[in-house]
Formats: structure tokens, sequence, C-alpha cells
């Protein structure tokens, strides 16, 4: 994963944990667009099917975490 450009508060997490970027494409079945977008860009939110996906994934690094951690 690239960590030149800024990062969002979900970018940092995944960076934290050293979560890939095309590992969490292949674990949620979103688009890498969507979650370049996701990571970089702190204007872009998620559908609410695709937050529940990621947050699925991101539970085995952090079982409480809530998508509010990340997108209000």
């Amino acid at each position: 994963m690239e960590f030149k450009k800024k990062k969002t508060t979900f970018g940092r997490f995944l960076y934290k944990h050293e979560i890939e970027e095309e590992w969490l494409i292949k674990k949620t079945g979103i688009g890498k667009k969507i979650i370049d977008d996701l990571i970089s860009n702190p204007n872009k939110f998620p559908s609410r099917n695709n937050k529940r996906k990621i947050i699925k994934v991101l539970h085995k690094f952090n079982p409480l975490i809530k998508s509010n951690d990340f997108w209000n």
C-alpha cells in the first residue's frame, strides 16, 4: 500500500494494522476505485452495503470497531 498521499481515518487504520488494500478488496468484494477513494478522500462515504462489508472484515482486527469510527 502506498502512503505518500493524505489518508483518511479509514486509511490510517489500514496502515496501522498493516492491512493491504488488495486483501481488503478480495475479502469485501468492493472495487479498487471505491476502496482507494475511501482511503484517500475524506469527502467520500461508502454505501450502507459497502460499510457493512468493510466493518465485517475489519472485526477480525478489532471486534469493537464501528462504521462511525471512520464515517459519520
